[in-house]
């Protein structure tokens, strides 16, 4: 039996501003935030709270397929707040390395 994988693909875009006044261009991926729809996350990231937000919950839950559609700098910027659990943190670090 063959088996294929389907990687997760952003359904979008959007340019946002950090709370630190940058300007970052994420991608929308439905279920990273529970409950709002693709749709509605794209509107939402306009808020640099939720923009913060939603890249944490991405560290937490989202596979590297995803992850490397953000901005380097913009995951090692919220990867403190994450909470994430010391062996992700570790392999995502990683990822996020020099040659990542």
């Amino acid at each position: 039996m063959k088996r294929t994988y389907r990687f997760v693909e952003p359904c979008g875009q959007v340019t946002c501003t950090t709370d630190r006044g940058e300007q970052v261009e994420v991608p929308v991926f439905g279920g990273i935030l529970k409950h709002p729809s693709a749709d509605e996350v794209a509107a939402l990231l306009t808020d640099p709270v939720v923009l913060r937000k939603y890249t944490c919950a991405a560290l937490r839950s989202a596979p590297w397929s995803a992850l490397s559609r953000f901005p380097r700098r913009w995951l090692l910027a919220c990867l403190p707040q994450a909470g994430l659990p010391e062996g992700r943190r570790r392999a995502v670090e990683f990822m996020l390395g020099p040659g990542g």
